[in-house]
């Protein structure tokens, strides 16, 4: 039976695409040329950081408090 977990994840527009981090999981981080891209390849980089712990024998970290995902949008004057 597969356990279900919810991380926060950072995303940052960066030039050429976007930049994502899971706080949560410390090093886990990816990118995508779009912001789709991006948050489809911060699930996979967090499935594979979280089944990478499963197999070395290390607890999976728990999120205890779950952020909304804030977006930076600027606005013209």
């Amino acid at each position: 039976m597969d356990k279900h977990y919810t991380y926060t994840i950072q995303i940052d527009k960066q030039d050429g695409g976007y930049l994502v981090e899971v706080p949560a999981l410390q090093g886990c981080h990816t990118w995508g040329k779009t912001y789709e891209e991006a948050v489809s390849n911060a699930q996979e980089a967090i499935q594979g950081y979280l089944e990478t712990l499963k197999k070395m024998g290390k607890p999976i970290p728990v999120e205890s408090k779950h952020r909304e995902l804030h977006l930076n949008v600027p606005v013209t004057a």
